[in-house]
Parts: structure tokens; sequence; C-alpha cells
């Protein structure tokens, strides 16, 4: 959860960045919840631009923010730790 969420008490909620794992570009931005209209443009945005995930790491986002979010999904993917990440066993 982003600080800014926490502070206004939205807990609940879904971010999806999908990256090319070849060329870094940002795919699509998806955002369900009740301050998804806060957010999205930022997606869309660089999505225009035809961005990367580097844009996301390299820039500054306000602490506490609900965009702080989309950052933090971002540092996950650009450092490979959501793809390196074990899969839970359920066994």
């Amino acid at each position: 959860m982003a600080g800014r969420g926490f502070i206004i008490g939205v807990n609940t909620g879904f971010l999806k960045l999908i990256f090319s794992l070849e060329t870094r570009r940002l795919f699509g931005a998806y955002i369900i919840g009740e301050i998804a209209t806060e957010l999205i443009h930022i997606g869309h945005a660089v999505n225009n631009v035809k961005g990367t995930v580097d844009f996301f790491v390299n820039n500054t986002f306000n602490y506490p923010t609900l965009a702080e979010a989309i950052k933090l999904q971002a540092l996950m993917l650009g450092t490979g730790w959501a793809l390196l990440k074990p899969s839970i066993s359920r066994a």
C-alpha cells in the first residue's frame, strides 16, 4: 500500500503494469479501486510517449502520494524482483 493510501484509509485496490521484457516498454496499465482515476493518467501518458519501466524507476514520485504505488510497482519490475520472486507452493 502506498503511504497516502494508508493516510486516507484506502486499503484495497489493484495496480498492474505490463512491460516488454525485451524493450522494457510499457504496454499497459490497469488500476482498479476507488482512487483509480487519480492514477491511471500516469500510465496513459507514459504509454503515449512509448516510455519504459525506466521512466518510473528514474523519476521522482512524491511521498506520501497515491502515485507512489506506481513507482513501487515499477521498481519491483525494473529490478527483476517481481520476475524472480519464487512462487508459493500449494502442496
